[in-house]
């Protein structure tokens, strides 16, 4: 490894480790501040907004999931007709079903914000101490 790698990869650990931080230390200010403390006229309202204040850090989820919601929802609205008597036509809804499943899909990926935030940190808390391993060995 040479030594624009090794700079690189050090780089982009120091980012990670303190992205990670951060968006540990709002989860648990979410937990604490919004959850718990119910400031919120009810636990499913201060769910959701513990939920958005994960979105930043779990973002790649939550468009990953809309995306995949959008076109099983496009699919199944292009399996779906309606028939206008007025008109005589029958038309299929792809479109509405994309737009439906891709709000669909933010909607739920917000939802579980506050339980897939802990998993990704721990997911890159493993990567991040494995690139840190990597730069010792080539050290």
């Amino acid at each position: 490894m040479n030594k624009i790698e090794k700079t690189a990869k050090i780089t982009k650990v120091v980012i990670k480790s303190i992205w990670w931080i951060l968006g540990i230390a709002l989860w648990i200010v979410g937990l604490t501040g919004i959850f718990l403390d119910n400031t919120m006229d009810s636990k499913f309202l201060s769910w959701m907004i513990w939920g958005i204040m994960c979105t930043p850090f779990i973002i790649g989820f939550i468009v990953k999931n809309a995306k995949k919601g959008a076109e099983d929802s496009a699919r199944d609205g292009a399996r779906h007709y309606t028939y206008d008597s007025s008109t005589g036509t029958i038309s299929n809804h792809p479109f509405a079903g994309y737009v439906f499943g891709f709000l669909a899909g933010i909607f739920v990926g917000v939802l579980f914000g506050p339980i897939a935030l802990p998993l990704f940190f721990v997911k890159n808390v493993v990567d991040i101490v494995e690139t840190i391993i990597e730069i010792k060995r080539a050290a």
